[in-house]
């Protein structure tokens, strides 16, 4: 009050001047005044940053659940996938598949069952335009790479995957986004998969 005290002094006018000069010598507030608006503010601020994590958190699960902007089901043939692409404001789509069966992945003597889920190389774009998901990174797409989830304890390192060959555990993720897989699986590029 004394600093706008001083600023308004030196201004035109003089009613901003009386107005902080009036408020600093006789006080109206006090104690209660004074704690009601430091609580009608926490309260506020409070309010304002439990509501942007639960929007946040809402959102974040969203995504993960549908895995990209829209998820289709069913057999989504090369076809479906152009057609999908041509529509208007879709910038990438992608497929997901799993395999029938369970194969070995054996990595630093360890060997453990997994399904084997063959993802488009397209869906690098697409996870990448999906902003809230929780993605297997690039690396996933490079020539030999796989990607462990659920409950398999192998995230790193190199081995065998029956079906595959000789690859390289690049990460690990506990859910694919857009699928309900089964408690023990690995990511594999489409273009590792045909190689």
């Amino acid at each position: 009050l004394a600093a706008l005290s001083a600023a308004f002094r030196c201004g035109p006018g003089i009613v901003g001047h009386l107005g902080a000069a009036r408020a600093l010598r006789d006080p109206a507030g006090g104690l209660v005044p004074t704690l009601a608006v430091v609580l009608g503010v926490s309260v506020a601020m409070l309010s304002t940053v439990m509501l942007g994590a639960v929007t946040r958190g809402a959102e974040t699960a969203v995504w993960n659940e549908v895995g990209a902007s829209a998820r289709l089901s069913g057999r989504a043939t090369d076809e479906v996938l152009d057609r999908a692409s041509e529509i208007d404001g879709v910038t990438a789509a992608g497929r997901i598949s799993q395999t029938t069966d369970d194969r070995p992945l054996t990595v630093g003597g360890e060997t453990e069952s997994v399904r084997i889920w063959v993802v488009d190389d397209s869906m690098e774009d697409v996870w990448a335009g999906s902003p809230l998901i929780e993605a297997p990174g690039p690396e996933l797409f490079t020539p030999g790479a796989i990607v462990t989830g659920g409950e398999v304890a192998i995230d790193a390192g190199e081995g065998t995957l029956g079906g595959v060959g000789d690859v390289r555990v690049v990460g690990h993720l506990d859910t694919i986004p857009g699928t309900i897989a089964t408690s023990r699986w690995v990511l594999v590029a489409e273009s590792t998969w045909h190689a």
